[in-house]
Parts: C-alpha cells; sequence; structure tokens
C-alpha cells in the first residue's frame, strides 16, 4: 500500500471487539461476592445481585425495595448508617456486618453512578489469616525497601509478592510505549511453566482494558469456571438504564478474558497496575492452576506491599536528571519556534528528545532536519495525523500526543518510510490542525521472543466475526522489525511540555 494511502492497521480489530462487549455495563458479578445498590438517604436496596441466598442467606427477591438495615443485627445496622457520613471510604473498608440470618460478611462501600453500592464477600474463618499477613507483607516491605536500583527492586518485590499471595506464579509484565508486553521478572512453584523474558502483544490488554485496569488497584478472578451473577433487577430502576460497574471490584469477567486465560492453563488471577505520571507502566500478575480464595483484607494489604514497590520504583527510577539535562535544548527550541527560527529549532528539537530526524508544519511550512522521510511522504503523513475522523493524537492523551516505536502498528503502508520513521512522536503546537511537530527515528531490528505467534495473537472466526485469543503460548522466535529504538519515558515528557508550552 502507498504511504499517500495509509490508513489504520487492523490491530483497530481488538477495539471493535472490544466495543461489542460492555465492559462498564456487564450487569453482572463474580460469584464469590454479594452486591447491593442503596438509594441515598434512605438506604433502600434498589438493585443487587441475584445471588444473595448463597452469600447472605436472604432471597435477593425478599432484599430488593427495602432498607439494609431490616436484613442486619442492631449492631451492624447502625455501623453501617455511621459509615454512610464517611467521604472516604478507604479508611472504613472492609466493614464487618453480620446479617440475622446468621452470615458474618465483609462490605466494601464505595460511592458510584450516583448510589452507595456495598460489595460483600463472606468471612471465610479458614482463609482469614490477616494479622499474620500483615506481618508478612510488613517484612516483604523492609526487604523491598533495601533494593538499590530499579532491576533488583522488580526482582524482589516479584519474590516477595509470590511469598505473600502464594499464588502459584507471579510475573512483573512491563510495558513499552506500545503497550506490548515483556516479562522481566517471575516467581513460580516447582515445575511451573515461565514465561521469564517472553514478549506478549498490545492486543492481550486492548485500550478499554487497560482504562479500566486505571480504576481499580487490584482485579482479582478466584475462579474462573464458576457462574457469573446476573443483577436484578437487570435496568436500575432509578437511572434507567444499566448501572455503571467500572469502579467495581465484583464486576465480571470478559469472556474473552476468560477462554485466554483458559488457553494459558490458568483458572484464578491476580493483578495490580503500576501507574506512573498518569500511565499504566506495567503489572504484577498473579496466576494459579487452581481456584484460590484470597479475603479481601488480605488483597489490601498485598496492595500496600505494591504500593510500597511504586514508590521505591519512582526513587530508582527518576527522570529528573535527565529532564534537567534536556530542559534547555527545550526552551531554546520555544524560543526559535516563536521567532520562526525554523532550522535552529529543528537542531534544538531533535537533541531535545534524541531524534534522528524531525519536521516542523508551522503557518503552511514544512522544514526538516536531521534523518528524514522525503518532503511528500512527511506532508502524507501529516494529511494521516491532523485528520480528525482518525483522531491518532488523542486515543491516549486528550491534549494531542502520538508516541510509537513501532509506526507500522498505527498504520498501514507505514512500511515504505521505516528506513528513516520507524519510531515516531507527533504533537499538536497551535490550536489549528494543520501546525505540528513530528520526531523520527529509523528501524532497527531486534531479535525477540513472544508467547506465542504475534501475528496470530488473535483467531478470527471467518462466519461471525468473532475474534477469540490463540491457543498456544509456546514460545515463538522472530526478529522485530519495522521498529525503532524506544522512547524514553522523559523524552515524552519533553514532548509533552514543549506541546503544552506552545498551545
Amino acid at each position: 500500500m502507498s504511504i499517500d494511502n495509509m490508513k489504520l492497521s487492523p490491530r483497530e480489530v481488538v477495539e471493535t471487539e472490544c466495543d461489542r462487549y460492555n465492559f462498564e455495563t456487564p450487569g453482572k458479578i463474580q460469584s464469590h461476592g454479594a452486591m447491593l445498590v442503596l438509594h441515598e438517604p434512605s438506604l433502600n436496596i434498589v438493585q443487587l445481585s441475584q445471588n444473595t441466598q448463597t452469600i447472605l442467606g436472604i432471597d435477593h427477591k425478599q432484599m430488593v425495595n427495602q432498607p439494609i438495615s431490616a436484613f442486619l443485627d442492631a449492631a451492624s445496622a447502625d455501623r453501617f448508617q455511621k459509615s454512610t457520613s464517611s467521604t472516604d471510604f478507604s479508611m472504613i473498608n472492609p466493614l464487618r456486618l453480620e446479617f440475622k440470618s446468621g452470615k458474618s460478611c465483609d462490605a466494601m462501600l464505595i460511592r458510584h453512578d450516583g448510589f452507595l453500592i456495598a460489595e460483600i464477600e463472606p468471612v471465610r474463618h479458614d482463609v482469614s489469616n490477616a494479622d499474620t499477613y500483615q506481618m508478612a507483607a510488613m517484612q516483604a516491605m523492609e526487604r523491598i525497601q533495601g533494593a538499590v536500583f530499579p532491576e533488583q527492586l522488580i526482582e524482589v518485590a516479584t519474590n516477595e509478592i509470590r511469598e505473600l499471595t502464594d499464588f502459584d506464579r507471579v510475573m512483573y509484565y512491563k510495558f513499552d510505549e506500545e503497550y506490548n508486553g515483556q516479562v522481566v521478572a517471575e516467581a513460580t512453584v516447582r515445575n511451573a511453566d515461565s514465561f521469564m523474558g517472553l514478549h506478549f502483544p498490545a492486543s492481550d490488554i486492548p485500550h478499554r482494558v487497560r482504562q479500566l485496569y486505571m480504576n481499580t488497584k487490584c482485579r482479582y478472578l478466584p475462579d474462573l469456571n464458576d457462574t457469573q451473577i446476573p443483577l436484578f433487577p437487570e435496568i436500575n430502576p432509578v437511572t434507567r438504564r444499566p448501572l455503571d460497574m467500572t469502579m467495581l471490584i465484583l464486576r465480571s469477567v470478559a469472556p474473552t478474558h476468560i477462554e485466554y486465560m483458559r488457553n494459558l492453563g490458568i483458572n484464578s488471577s491476580m493483578s495490580f497496575r503500576i501507574v506512573k505520571d498518569g500511565k499504566m507502566i506495567g503489572m504484577f500478575a498473579c496466576h494459579h492452576y487452581s481456584g484460590r480464595f484470597v479475603p479481601y483484607v488480605n488483597r489490601l494489604v498485598a496492595e500496600q506491599v505494591v504500593e510500597m514497590f511504586v514508590a521505591m520504583l519512582d526513587q530508582l527510577d527518576d527522570d529528573s536528571v535527565h529532564i534537567n539535562r534536556l530542559k534547555g535544548h527545550k526552551d531554546k527550541a520555544i524560543s526559535f519556534l516563536q521567532n520562526n527560527q525554523m532550522q535552529d529549532a529543528g537542531n534544538a528539537l531533535l537533541s531535545m528528545v534524541n531524534a534522528d530526524g524531525v519536521a516542523i508544519a508551522k503557518n503552511g511550512n514544512l522544514t526538516l532536519a536531521g534523518y528524514t522521510p522525503t518532503e511528500g511522504e512527511v506532508k502524507a503523513l501529516l494529511s494521516v495525523v491532523s485528520n480528525p475522523s482518525y483522531n491518532i493524537l488523542y486515543q491516549e492523551d486528550t491534549s494531542g500526543l502520538l508516541a510509537t516505536s513501532r509506526l507500522t502498528s498505527v498504520f498501514e503502508g507505514a512500511e515504505r518510510i521505516k528506513y528513516a520513521a520507524s519510531g515516531l512522536i507527533a504533537i499538536p503546537i497551535s490550536r489549528s490542525q494543520n501546525d505540528f511537530i513530528l520526531w523520527f527515528r529509523p528501524e532497527r531490528v531486534l531479535a525477540a521472543t513472544w508467547a506465542g505467534n504475534p501475528d496470530q495473537a488473535l483467531e478470527v472466526d471467518e462466519k461471525t466475526m468473532k475474534v477469540s485469543p490463540r491457543k498456544s503460548f509456546a514460545a515463538w522466535q522472530k526478529s522485530v522489525e519495522n521498529t525503532s529504538e524506544s522512547w524514553k519515558s522523559y523524552e515524552i515528557q519533553m514532548a509533552t511540555e514543549l506541546r503544552n508550552a506552545l498551545i
């Protein structure tokens, strides 16, 4: 395909398939807990899961449209009523509740979608060892604090989280700027399969799924064989629409993810997302070959260990030294651009993000510096970047930024310019649709081992167009072509700061 006919690549098929599933409003929860949707201030139950008989010992049809206090013992009813005055439930959760049915449960409270929502899990005394778990977590945090460089920190934390959670496998999964992942640390029980060093394509965790991960620190799936439980009534009677479950712990699991995990041979999982500067940079993924119940309080303690890890990672992987070094180039670039000294601006921009080439499109003029595609090829690329129907710059950053080390994964036809532009950072520099700066890096061919064939990461049924995850995760050797050296986080930050200063 000619570069003049660039269009979005087939990876958009993944996002299209995601659009078919209501991640935010699935209308179901996982079966290890129950959910009550309460209308304030009456605290009447307006919607609930249909498994309250199993979890709470009370039929769901008896509970709907009734105040929650009608089903709690006096002390729990008073405790629940007082808790509703809180504006920060993290200081209260989990709230121990005793139901009149004799069931003892932990409730996690959240205000969301205009309601007070109680996510309730039964207290299981056979696995509730909160004091022991807290002590083990404190010891784990002490060992994590002893790390002196990022790679050591990641390795220590991965081992500590496996010891703490007792999952069969714990991996640290690190994202590149395209959200392809690589397992850079792993701890397993004896004889467990190893994924250490393997790469996973970005389609394994699509954009909408990453957005959901950003809303919850921990995603826990105790048993993928369990039946998922519908809400009653299906449509919320107050809002007259499905309940938004984006922030909820018990939110049900997408069928494609269940299939994906089964293909891995996994039956239970728990994951903790790692966020830096508002962007998801990795995750701890815990896998178990059988079902595994982890009480909420234990998961909360594990979250605290992960928070300690993030704080340490920020300290050990501080970009401030690089940012201070590059800031002078950014300030020069701003001055040159404002005074229309384009060639000088080009040289400063190259140094600012360590790029091989740069293109400045401003006021109808195009300036090239360094090693770039031809002027015609750059103009063709600009026509796609500036096309609002593609919305390329605003998918991950609402103010406008695209950073990729694999341009062919964004645009079909980009193979024609990989000699100079396998990597691209693009930003708008005015409120006009025609003023941009593009930084380029050339192709660098690398060898990598993938978890399954990355070219067959998804299987598409030609009759139904249903997209399914791959069935094989066997190591697959493949040279990585059409890829540049990755952009560092501080280089992307420099581009972001420049954009903010110019717009």
